[in-house]
């Protein structure tokens, strides 16, 4: 069995540590450099002559370094240079031409003037350093950068696991680090939850159900009968024709309401153009007035015609019932708004125009968002598809 440990500290000690150590390397590999490629080395030397000089006066004269207590061993230039009053005792100075690097100092010695030393270095022979320490900076980065990729690799594992345990819900999986474990079982508790209430959920439409239509599927039975007796008078046989079509607009209807209730039923994909003309259709039915403003644009929706259809009756209904004037209707690619006036007399409790329950039910199951607001004597309702 793997042992577990917290993503926190697996990060500091695979990533932390070994950063800590890359910058130790590179500070020290800096640093020799620094100290035996770079200006103070060219100063120790400089020093290193005089000293030599001071103590075993033995003049030295080539084509690298003169070292000497007398002026005219040295090129006019630099005898110039050394007789200058201004110029530093005991301190290297440095000069640069185009074709040569040159290190001169004027050292003071006990029985002499002063050892004057000379060093000079031609820039063709000069190696420049600076390619070299950007192949070790880019080598340094390569090796840190394949560190990560492998941590990185060592932390894939265990989450696929993880992915995959909550996908089987493997509920007594162990994953290597303790946050995906703390996920893993906060996940799968929930889903469980949720598997339960969707059980209950079923259960209850399946209740539901039967107590619903039993008693309008038997109604639509004792109204057949009706069909086999003989001499019935013609307001009679009226009478029972618009009980036949009450009774069918109601088992459409409690087929519409017990369908909402299963949130994960497949919903129709439909263009805004069919949109449109249902939406109009509707609105030319209606007994109140109503305008609708819809937008060219093409966009889809999922919505099954049989929930349209109940959605836009409540709108109907509840208009007819607690609104006034002009029922307004917005549809763009975002939204479908309806906006109606509130009926002098109604208050909140009575509701304003459209049957909130349904409306929520209808979206839920088909992913909308709903959002209700009162301005004034106004009522704004607006579902949005995004």
């Amino acid at each position: 069995m793997t042992k577990q440990q917290t993503l926190h500290r697996f990060l500091q000690i695979n990533l932390l540590v070994p950063f800590a150590l890359f910058g130790l390397l590179w500070f020290y590999i800096a640093t020799q450099f620094y100290w035996s490629a770079l200006d103070e080395t060219a100063e120790y030397y400089v020093f290193e002559d005089a000293y030599q000089f001071a103590e075993i006066p033995i003049r030295i004269k080539t084509s690298f370094r003169i070292v000497s207590d007398d002026l005219k061993d040295f090129p006019l230039e630099f005898q110039k240079r050394f007789k200058n009053q201004a110029l530093p005792t005991d301190e290297v100075q440095y000069l640069s031409t185009q074709g040569h690097d040159f290190y001169y100092l004027k050292h003071p010695s006990k029985g002499l003037d002063a050892v004057y030393v000379l060093h000079q270095f031609a820039k063709s022979d000069s190696q420049d350093i600076r390619p070299l320490l950007l192949v070790i900076m880019l080598l340094s980065l390569l090796c840190f950068a394949l560190w990560l990729l492998g941590v990185i690799q060592r932390v894939r594992a265990p989450l696929a696991q993880f992915t995959q345990n909550i996908q089987q819900g493997q509920k007594n999986a162990l994953v290597k680090f303790e946050e995906f474990q703390s996920a893993q079982n906060i996940t799968l508790a929930a889903l469980t939850i949720q598997k339960q209430q969707i059980e209950q959920q079923k259960a209850f439409a399946s209740f539901l159900s039967h107590e619903v239509r039993h008693p309008i599927t038997k109604l639509g039975h004792q109204l057949a009968q009706f069909d086999h007796m003989d001499e019935l008078s013609l307001e009679t046989l009226k009478q029972i024709d618009a009980l036949k079509t009450t009774q069918k607009e109601t088992v459409q209807l409690s087929n519409t309401i017990l369908n909402l209730l299963d949130v994960h039923a497949p919903t129709e994909e439909r263009g805004s153009s069919d949109l449109v003309i249902e939406l109009f259709n509707w609105g030319n039915s209606t007994p109140f007035s109503c305008e609708i403003d819809t937008q060219l644009e093409q966009f889809i929706v999922s919505l099954n015609t049989e929930d349209l259809a109940l959605l836009l009756n409540q709108v109907n209904t509840n208009m007819q019932r607690y609104g006034s004037g002009c029922l307004r209707v917005r549809l763009n690619t975002h939204e479908l708004v309806f906006e109606n006036d509130i009926a002098p007399g109604r208050a909140s409790s009575q509701g304003f125009g459209v049957g909130l329950f349904i409306v929520h039910a209808v979206a839920r199951k088909v992913g909308w968002r709903v959002e209700s607001t009162k301005v004034g004597e106004c009522f704004h309702l607006a579902l949005s598809f995004k």
